[in-house]
């Protein structure tokens, strides 16, 4: 690790946080396990970097930012971010050991833990939200946003 007056930091695995931003020369409270976790050159506070190379994807510094999985990369302040994107793309399972590859889903929590709205994509086409039971459909919105629901 790079540190030389940040403090309060952790770091597991080959150059993590050896960058002089997260848990470099000025960032602290940083936790970086993996290879080249945590490694960029933004200066932060209290960051989180669980992966080989998951890291900031941004220039401004970041406060309670996590970042988990290879090639993760989180750009907001108090935001978790699970997997890559683009061609380090995952998919996230909750619940089940094998997630549909082609959905994404954002939840998002303004104030006070309300959920305010959520978004679900999906990158390849096809529906744009499918609401399944057992492996059975029971609800879906088509791209063109018509809705279909089982017995509705």
């Amino acid at each position: 690790m790079g540190n030389s007056t940040g403090n309060f930091n952790t770091a597991l695995g080959t150059s993590a946080l050896f960058g002089s931003g997260n848990g470099g020369s000025s960032g602290s409270g940083a936790t970086a396990v993996g290879s080249n976790a945590g490694y960029s050159q933004v200066v932060g506070t209290n960051n989180t970097f669980v992966g080989y190379k998951a890291d900031v994807g941004t220039s401004v510094p970041l406060t309670n930012a996590t970042a988990i999985g290879a090639n993760a990369l989180v750009s907001a302040s108090n935001a978790l971010i699970l997997g890559g994107t683009g061609p380090n793309e995952v998919t996230v399972g909750i619940g089940t050991a094998t997630p549909y590859n082609d959905y994404a889903l954002v939840v998002d929590s303004v104030s006070s833990g309300v959920i305010n709205g959520g978004v679900v994509s999906n990158a390849t086409g096809g529906n744009i939200y499918l609401g399944m039971t057992n492996g059975t459909h029971k609800f879906r919105v088509d791209l063109n946003g018509v809705t279909y629901a089982d017995g509705g």
